[in-house]
């Protein structure tokens, strides 16, 4: 708080993310735990709100999609797009074209930090 720079830039030297980019297996283990996560918190999330006034959602930073799909699957209703890193985005391309949401589902690699695709009425951004 003091510098105004993130602890693990301060501790370790370099950005999160670009200690992904480096470390594959640093990155595959925590988008593993993300997911693992997402899908114990997932049913309070979709089932703890009326979705039923929204039609598209847009998730920043999803992962791989697993806060997404689940919401998709709950509420047959709606589109979803994933916005994440184009090395995560080719991943959860692949695991998202296998869910049943899947020809509801588009993914964008991409930041978030950068414009960001238009469309979407809702916008997710959790973690």
């Amino acid at each position: 708080m003091r510098t105004g720079k993130p602890v693990y830039e301060h501790l370790f030297g370099l950005p999160l993310w670009e200690d992904f980019a480096a470390e594959p297996g640093l990155s595959e283990s925590f988008q593993e735990w993300m997911s693992r996560k997402t899908t114990l918190l997932a049913p309070s999330f979709t089932d703890g709100y009326d979705w039923s006034g929204v039609r598209h959602v847009m998730d920043l930073g999803g992962g791989c999609g697993t806060l997404l799909a689940a919401l998709l699957d709950s509420a047959p209703f709606l589109r979803g797009t994933l916005l994440e890193l184009p090395e995560t985005a080719v991943g959860a391309f692949g695991e998202l074209s296998a869910t049943s949401a899947a020809n509801r589902i588009s993914v964008v690699g991409g930041s978030f930090f950068d414009p960001l695709p238009t469309g979407a009425e809702l916008m997710l951004f959790g973690g």
